[in-house]
């Protein structure tokens, strides 16, 4: 079980693998049926996943920004700014735990496309904060 095979893992960290690429295929497939309640909490076990491996061509880090962002897009489509904001806040924990356990030099910090996903889900839900406010105040 903890014998490296061929492809340099070992057989739980490629079953963890497969785990991950089948949760995040459910994930989009949630997102894209608008069901972005049941897609954010699977996205939000990727980005926190402690075991998360390289893989689809990013490395772990750039994988957690992923999920991050979609996860952004998740509580954007749900109307959930508190949700929002903890998906900001895990995707920092996870960074700073891959930093400690990678013995980073420097800290990773979310990118700014990442930056830039999470301010227009910020500017949107504002919207729509003011925009049902006003609503009501009809």
């Amino acid at each position: 079980m903890h014998e490296r095979v061929a492809d340099g893992l070992t057989l739980r960290e490629s079953y963890h693998g497969q785990w991950r690429q089948v949760t995040e295929r459910v994930a989009e497939l949630l997102a894209g049926a608008n069901q972005h309640a049941e897609a954010a909490q699977l996205y939000r076990e990727l980005l926190l996943d402690r075991l998360a491996l390289p893989s689809r061509g990013q490395d772990v880090a750039e994988a957690r920004e992923a999920h991050a962002r979609a996860l952004f897009g998740c509580c954007r489509a749900i109307g959930d700014t508190a949700a929002l904001e903890q998906a900001l806040g895990d995707l920092r924990l996870a960074l700073e735990r891959d930093d400690l356990e990678g013995a980073a030099p420097s800290p990773t910090h979310p990118s700014a496309t990442t930056m830039e996903a999470l301010a227009e889900a910020r500017q949107m839900l504002r919207k729509q904060a003011t925009h049902g406010a006003a609503v009501g105040d009809d």
